[in-house]
């Protein structure tokens, strides 16, 4: 006889399971890559009241995310793992809390579906084992979801006026927030107009606090962190608008890079499953849950559209993935029942394929140059008074306080040496480009040291 477990069993293995992964990625210590380490840079180097302003390196976050991560670094320091404990443990609570929401929207069959979905999804897991806001991003639209469901029997004045209470501070911690708020407000219309004239006048004041806390952060932060690199990063998650007749197909595709993103690679899987899901939600009498879902796509259509916020396989989307799953999961709901013979399959083919990145990661971790090494072996051989040069600004965390840029190498004396490094290309690439900049500045190579995608080389100026 096989044996059978229950879905609140199977809903345990997938949590146990899940946490297992990000605790083994987490104590990895993983070198700091680029995108973190401009961050921490930034974090390091400013107080409290300039990382409202903007930030070097094209680079962006929210307030409160930035005072927690140096309220952390204050109190415990500069290691890897205090930096990355705010995601990580971020990452931990959006899986702990998925059972809650799966038990609230979905049949019970589903709820350990769910779970291991995000259990096993590899951008859950390597984003908390970065130091960026992504994974507080996914935990709050869970927890505003949850919200939602049980508060369905409130009143509704009682819900817009907790809602209003909760935008601000949510919004200065997450950004993307403001999508959810809008599908959030949009689905209590009916029952504010019901509950009117203190139903209009609570979802009046909720609008008026979500569009007026948005405002401050837009003409705030927002505006001082959006610098011309960041957004030419952004661009490919932009519609061609030179080209108005691409912009429908570039939105489909884009929505189905979305729901990749959030589960890769079995989400392209649940975009098939999207309409039946929708559809699922209106016949079940849950069309305030579905404006719910449905809105923060919408929303994020627009603001890509004017180009302010990137929409599709993006790292900025992953706020997301919560309405991707009980998107997909209703979808699958339908497929269950509709196709049973090949439904149980499919399914376990959805997770397996999700499963697939992880479990490669285990032993092939995520292909990042080994900065951390660089600096150890610079440390450990250079001599008193042996400069550092750099035009990879990672390194300004690395040797914070101490990097220069290449260009200044011609400030090294005569009989002096000085380091650089160099990440990502090909080793002799990275030594051609080094090399050409130190040759002009004066200085011959005399040793190199390479290590995974990246290198550190020391110069000489000979004497007179």
């Amino acid at each position: 006889m096989r044996p059978s477990f229950s879905p609140r069993a199977l809903t345990c293995i997938a949590v146990a399971l899940g946490l297992a992964l990000r605790l083994w990625h987490y104590l990895q210590n993983h070198t700091i890559w680029y995108d973190e380490a401009v961050l921490i840079a930034n974090v390091m180097g400013k107080d409290w009241g300039r990382l409202l302003g903007p930030l070097h390196n094209a680079v962006a976050a929210p307030p409160i995310y930035l005072w927690l991560l140096k309220s952390i670094h204050l109190a415990f320091g500069d290691e890897p793992y205090v930096w990355r404990a705010l995601p990580f443990l971020c990452s931990c609570a959006t899986l702990l809390a998925t059972v809650p929401l799966a038990r609230l929207a979905l049949s019970p069959g589903l709820v350990p579906v769910a779970v291991a979905l995000v259990a096993l999804s590899d951008n859950h897991i390597w984003l908390g084992c970065t130091v960026k806001p992504y994974t507080g991003d996914a935990l709050l639209t869970t927890l505003l979801l949850i919200a939602y469901l049980r508060t369905k029997d409130w009143n509704p004045v009682r819900r817009l006026l907790a809602l209003a209470a909760i935008i601000p501070p949510v919004l200065c911690f997450s950004y993307p927030m403001a999508f959810i708020f809008g599908g959030l407000l949009l689905a209590q219309v009916p029952a504010a107009w019901r509950a009117r004239p203190a139903g209009v006048a609570a979802w009046a004041l909720g609008f008026a606090v979500s569009v007026g806390t948005f405002a401050m952060l837009y003409f705030g932060p927002i505006k001082q962190q959006r610098v011309t690199g960041l957004v030419l990063e952004w661009d490919r998650d932009f519609p061609n608008w030179s080209r108005p007749v691409t912009v429908p197909g570039w939105a489909a595709e884009h929505t189905a890079t979305v729901f990749q993103y959030a589960f890769l690679p079995g989400g392209l899987a649940l975009v098939a499953l999207a309409p039946w899901g929708f559809a699922n939600l209106v016949r079940s009498n849950r069309r305030g849950l579905a404006v719910v879902l449905a809105v923060p796509f919408v929303l994020a259509l627009m603001a890509a559209a004017v180009k302010s916020y990137p929409y599709g396989f993006n790292r900025l989307m992953h706020f997301i993935a919560p309405c991707v799953l009980l998107i997909g999961c209703y979808g699958l709901e339908v497929y269950l029942l509709r196709f049973p013979r090949w439904a149980r399959a499919a399914t376990v083919a959805l997770l397996i394929s999700v499963a697939v990145p992880p479990a490669i990661h285990l032993f092939k971790p995520w292909p990042k140059p080994d900065a951390q090494s660089v600096k150890k072996y610079v440390n450990e051989h250079r001599q008193p008074g042996e400069r550092v040069f750099s035009d990879e600004d990672n390194y300004l965390y690395f040797f914070f306080g101490e990097l220069s840029k290449l260009d200044r190498a011609v400030e090294v004396p005569p009989g002096g040496r000085a380091w650089a490094v160099m990440d990502f290309y090909k080793p002799e690439e990275r030594r051609a480009y080094v090399d050409a900049k130190m040759r002009a500045a004066g200085l011959e190579l005399i040793h190199e040291q390479h290590f995974k995608l990246a290198s550190a080389f020391l110069y000489e100026r000979k004497g007179p």
